[in-house]
């Protein structure tokens, strides 16, 4: 028996399950440089979304200094000369009077039960966050009563409890 070619043959196929699962990761945030990198490592074509792996392509010949998803699949650490990547939290300015109104609007609504009047809560969350609209990143219309109910409830507490704190 060879048991360094089944090393290998393990070693690739744990390489592939971990790329697949980039793949499906990366379809689904939308991340057309991690698409592409993900194809790329496995010599593949892009099936699922030729656009995204396009847009992919543009983004890796502008950015020639990150670091290659192979070798950090192959080697389960990044290269040492990719510059660490530092993040600052993201701060979200909301002006007074912007969430005041808001408040004043959804404040009727805030207490009732999740599935209650949810046509005007969802009225609501797309006057206020256009991430809510149609074609917005949550769009709205995939979700049931309970579901829209739920994610009034959420922005709202966040929002009175932003109110308390000032």
């Amino acid at each position: 028996m060879n048991y360094m070619h089944d090393a290998e043959n393990e070693q690739d196929r744990k390489f592939e399950g971990f790329i697949q699962k980039e793949i499906f990761n990366a379809l689904a945030s939308r991340d057309a440089l991690r698409y592409f990198d993900a194809c790329n490592a496995i010599g593949r074509k892009p099936v699922e979304d030729k656009e995204l792996y396009d847009v992919g392509k543009l983004e890796a010949e502008r950015n020639q200094n990150r670091p290659n998803l192979e070798n950090i699949a192959r080697n389960s650490v990044p290269s040492a000369s990719a510059p660490e990547k530092t993040t600052k939290p993201r701060k979200r300015y909301v002006s007074d009077e912007w969430s005041k109104k808001f408040l004043d609007e959804a404040g009727h609504y805030y207490r009732t039960g999740f599935g209650d009047y949810a046509d005007k809560k969802k009225q609501i969350l797309m006057k206020y966050f256009p991430r809510f609209r149609a074609g917005g990143k949550q769009d709205l219309g995939k979700y049931d009563r309970t579901g829209v109910g739920s994610i009034f409830r959420h922005l709202c507490a966040s929002y009175y409890a932003r109110e308390n704190k000032r």
